[in-house]
């Protein structure tokens, strides 16, 4: 794949393949960089407008928000990445006097594994009696991408239905359809402004620089706390390890470690076969690379990595699969 594909030397974006630019909507330019290496437009304007700050700049960040919070509160997927961040901030609220309190959406469509992750995982830090779960299986949704998906207002399980009978990755903008409403719901309710997750990339800001805040479309404020911490892939899976943390990967597949929805329609839209090349994987699932070349731009996951998982997609065991298919099948 490499022979045949010239990828930007910052992230992994591949030159020649039409790819959109997410930012601009129009097709991603290229440059030449040095040694014959080339670089897309979104690296190459990242350091022309210096728009990504040093780390210290971060590192501050992350200070001045724990000394102006006496109150914090995390969203917990129950996910690798969610973990080792919690696991992190825990002792840190513990020893700042700060009340941290947490938070799991329960889709329905989260795997057993992950639900036990979460109560172990929580137990073990001490703070079970601080998080609570918010069900939306049976919430009814009335945003208009979900209005245009099915036609008329539905239950969380009722769209992932529909997504799959349409072949439809409900990830990115209908996911965000939903979930986003129930966080300003949970966020209003107990008097928050910002929600903490295990976000692992900077956003830009409202002045077009990257800050570990996330002001997103629908009015809700996210901060990055797998950035402030400085994360990546490879240092959550060393850290559950050396750390003892009971948490158990539940190969499900897709870019998560907690939602059987990603990996299940991987599979299904690539008839069980992990290995594809590299045009059909984009042409199908653009998320896939948008995820994985905004992780390599930030150092997250390691470059080599990702480009073998552009064409080796992590699709869901076979145990996934059939808990997911119970789940949309049988459950009203």
């Amino acid at each position: 794949m490499s022979k045949e594909h010239q990828f930007c030397s910052v992230c992994i974006n591949p030159s020649n393949l039409g790819i959109i630019n997410p930012e601009t909507g129009r097709e991603l330019v290229f440059y030449q960089h040095k040694e014959g290496a080339i670089i897309c437009d979104i690296c190459s304007r990242m350091f022309k407008d210096y728009s990504l700050p040093e780390r210290a700049w971060f590192d501050n960040e992350f200070e001045e928000f724990l000394q102006a919070n006496k109150r914090i509160l995390f969203a917990y997927s129950g996910g690798l990445d969610s973990t080792v961040v919690l696991s992190k901030l825990s002792p840190i609220c513990r020893k700042r006097g700060i009340e941290l309190l947490t938070f799991t959406i329960n889709t329905s469509v989260k795997g057993q594994v992950a639900k036990n992750n979460i109560k172990n995982v929580l137990s073990y830090l001490g703070i079970l009696e601080n998080h609570f779960y918010r069900d939306i299986d049976g919430t009814v949704h009335n945003h208009p991408k979900i209005i245009d998906l099915v036609d008329k207002p539905a239950t969380t399980l009722e769209i992932y239905r529909k997504c799959r009978e349409k072949n439809i990755l409900p990830c990115g903008p209908i996911c965000n359809a939903m979930m986003d409403g129930i966080y300003r719901e949970i966020m209003a309710e107990l008097d928050f402004d910002t929600l903490v997750t295990g976000g692992d990339t900077p956003k830009k800001n409202t002045l077009q620089k990257y800050s570990l805040y996330w002001k997103k479309s629908s009015g809700i404020t996210i901060f990055r706390g797998g950035y402030a911490f400085g994360l990546s892939k490879d240092i959550n899976r060393r850290y559950v390890v050396d750390n003892n943390i009971p948490w158990i990967d539940p190969r499900c597949g897709g870019y998560d470690t907690d939602c059987l929805i990603p990996g299940v329609f991987f599979s299904d839209g690539l008839d069980n076969n992990a290995q594809q090349d590299l045009e059909t994987v984009i042409e199908k699932y653009p998320i896939i690379l948008e995820y994985l070349s905004e992780r390599v731009r930030f150092g997250v996951i390691d470059r080599n990595e990702a480009i073998e998982r552009l064409t080796k997609v992590d699709i869901a065991d076979q145990s996934c699969y059939l808990e997911l298919l119970t789940i949309l099948e049988n459950k009203e």
